[in-house]
């Protein structure tokens, strides 16, 4: 009984803090949106309350909160302003983001941050809303290995538009989402299954970013020297390598050489979801989007990946001199970006804490 009682009172008080969070968050949002002349609407609140309360959990399931002295405070307004002003439910049914935690090092102290990720139809909703020229988003065709498919043809501006008929047995291979536009001309957005291959080989290459393969303790040690950082790069290049050389999804997912650096949610019964959701994804997020304001667009750049990655290096990364002389010609090699950003596995860093 007495068990009882206290989880009561544990509820309570979360919820307590919950409307006093809510409450100054929220005065917060209102005042840096009108700052940037957009005054949210009752619904463009309620994503950012429900935002409030998703990340609340996230952060309890942690042991943590938002008062902690620890926690990364514009990492919490950051989120609540994109889900607000890009009008994301996380109380959608199917969701339309998730939130993680994250540990990270600012000035030689551990600090933890909130992010955030699209997921299930929130790229979907953001098409809807913020899609050029776009008058409705069709439902998504799952297309199965088994079932009859024909491509979309062009000639000019003329559109044949595919042909799909369900067959209901065998992997989803493809998903298409037909939209309708303004002028009532109709677009095909297809996205196939091995466009997912690149999406895999950067989450494997993320959750190596802080490996160390046992030659230090830690990647972001100030003591770490350039011979042992090379012999961490060499062995990352190495794993890379393996999962790259592999012609298929399906063949990278079943190496268990590489089980290690591949999260529980590309994993067993998830497999195939997420996989799914990539390919829905890929489909939606490159269709060109008019946010009809600057600090909108900023907002939903802030969850490119892209930017994610180089932010990720500007938090963790050591400072570090490094001397270049000037007469020498250097010819610079740009390394690809990263193209997803999944759940980070536990090594020194224990960044995330779940993936839907």
């Amino acid at each position: 009984m007495s068990n009882k009682l206290a989880q009561t009172q544990k509820k309570r008080e979360f919820k307590t803090n919950l409307i006093k969070y809510q409450d100054n968050y929220m005065n917060m949002i209102e005042e840096q949106c009108l700052q940037h002349s957009i005054v949210l609407d009752e619904y463009q609140k309620q994503c950012a309350r429900n935002a409030l309360t998703g990340m609340a959990e996230s952060l309890k399931a942690k042991g943590k909160e938002f008062s902690d002295p620890q926690m990364d405070q514009s990492s919490v307004t950051d989120i609540l302003q994109t889900v607000s002003t890009l009008r994301l439910n996380a109380a959608a049914m199917p969701r339309e983001v998730y939130f993680i935690t994250r540990n990270f090092q600012r000035d030689g102290k551990w600090m933890t941050k909130l992010e955030m990720g699209i997921e299930g139809d929130g790229n979907d909703a953001l098409l809807r809303h913020f899609g050029v020229n776009i008058n409705k988003v069709g439902a998504p065709w799952l297309v199965r290995e088994d079932d009859g498919f024909e491509y979309p043809e062009y000639t000019g501006f003329q559109v044949t538009p595919p042909r799909w008929i369900r067959g209901g047995i065998g992997k989803v291979v493809r998903v298409v989402y037909p939209l309708l536009l303004n002028d009532g001309t109709t677009e095909y957005l297809i996205s196939e299954r091995a466009d997912v291959k690149p999406n895999l080989l950067a989450h494997i290459n993320n959750n190596l970013r802080n490996e160390t393969f046992g030659v230090v303790k830690s990647r972001y040690e100030e003591k770490v020297t350039d011979e042992q950082r090379e012999k961490m790069d060499e062995k990352k290049a190495e794993i890379l390598a393996i999962a790259r050389s592999h012609e298929d999804l399906e063949s990278i997912l079943d190496d268990p050489k590489l089980d290690k650096w591949i999260s529980p949610a590309w994993k067993g019964d998830n497999r195939e979801q997420m996989i799914i959701r990539k390919m829905r994804n890929n489909a939606v997020k490159k269709y060109p989007k008019n946010f009809g304001n600057a600090f909108v667009a900023a907002s939903y750049a802030s969850m490119d990946d892209d930017y994610k990655s180089v932010q990720d290096d500007i938090d963790n990364e050591p400072r570090r001199v490094i001397d270049i002389t000037p007469e020498d010609e250097v010819e610079l090699e740009l390394l690809p970006a990263l193209e997803e950003k999944e759940q980070v596995i536990e090594s020194e860093v224990p960044s995330v804490e779940r993936e839907f």
